[in-house]
């Protein structure tokens, strides 16, 4: 089985999300999802729902913050407590127990089980958590917000988890040559344009 460099792309994830039973899709999509840390995501509590966000409480900097629900993370959520009564009121006051009764190194070999079943590269959690990253950056999310939404205090940690950058430097060194053959072409065609005026000949300005 190909060892995962770094994260997993969206094919990948979407196979293994179909191979997935119930609460195991739901500790996937909140760490790929939502960026969740392990611990976060099995800590995951319904009351942390507010509209269409999920406020996250950071197991490392004991803060909270807020990232956007995705229509599948909302969809898993709702499949995970499809045994409640849905009422509103019991929806908002309801607490999952132990998202999937599973410390830290039991998750980790259910997802390498899973890996295996679904026939993808072998990932881990945080690799997951990687991948939230590298998605978001794929699709031109800026830098900062990235960062906000992992809940690191400094973008530079940040850049460690976007991977897939190879093509964007490839993209940028491309425009830059791009653009001096642009101009060498019309500087062969229309000659060095000189701006101002010109001494006129035999005069010295």
């Amino acid at each position: 089985m190909r060892r995962l460099s770094g994260w997993l792309d969206d094919d990948e994830l979407a196979q293994l999300l179909a191979h997935a039973d119930t609460r195991s899709a739901l500790a996937v999509l909140l760490m790929a999802d939502a960026g969740c840390r392990l611990r976060e995501a099995l800590n995951f509590d319904v009351r942390s729902l507010s509209g269409d966000m999920l406020r996250i409480w950071a197991t490392k900097t004991s803060k909270w913050r807020s990232v956007p629900l995705t229509d599948r993370l909302a969809t898993a959520i709702a499949a995970a407590t499809a045994d409640a009564p849905f009422d509103q009121n019991l929806w908002t006051h309801l607490q999952l127990q132990p998202l999937l009764a599973l410390n830290a190194r039991a998750m980790q070999r259910r997802l390498t089980e899973l890996c295996q079943r679904a026939a993808t590269s072998l990932t881990t959690p945080h690799r997951l958590r990687h991948s939230y990253a590298s998605r978001l950056a794929a699709e031109g999310v800026p830098l900062h917000v990235i960062s906000k939404l992992l809940g690191h205090a400094n973008p530079s940690v940040t850049l460690l988890y976007i991977h897939g950058m190879e093509n964007a430097y490839d993209q940028a060194a491309k425009a830059l040559n791009r653009r001096a053959s642009l101009n060498l072409h019309h500087s062969a065609k229309g000659g060095t344009r000189h701006r101002g005026k010109r001494a006129a000949p035999g005069r010295r300005s």
